[in-house]
């Protein structure tokens, strides 16, 4: 695949695999941004993960990332978990989001 396509000529064989557009202009800044995330996802860097999420489209929603009981641990996907890091998420979004809502209605 030539580097230098546009975006536009992937935008349906990127949506066919779930992706949403905004990953990059050209497939050489799309597989540098795919890249990033496996990279994030198999080892955890602040400087990757900041660089990553500068490049995703985030615009309209907020992304919620945990790699909470992924990392560490053998034998334990499809195991129950005990609910304690959702609800602990879920406490911790409602106040960003209620600090998000302070912040704007203060610029209006």
């Amino acid at each position: 695949m030539k580097t230098s396509l546009p975006c536009c000529e992937l935008i349906f064989r990127l949506r066919e695999l779930g992706f949403e557009t905004g990953w990059g202009d050209t497939a050489e800044r799309v597989k540098e941004t795919m890249r990033l995330l496996s990279e994030s996802l198999q080892a955890p860097d602040p400087m990757k993960l900041q660089l990553l999420f500068s490049r995703i489209p985030n615009m309209f929603n907020i992304v919620i990332f945990s790699p909470h009981g992924y990392f560490g641990q053998s034998d334990v996907l499809g195991l129950p978990d005990t609910g304690g890091q959702v609800c602990k998420t879920i406490l911790h979004t409602t106040n960003y989001g209620a600090i998000i809502i302070d912040y704007n209605s203060a610029l209006n």
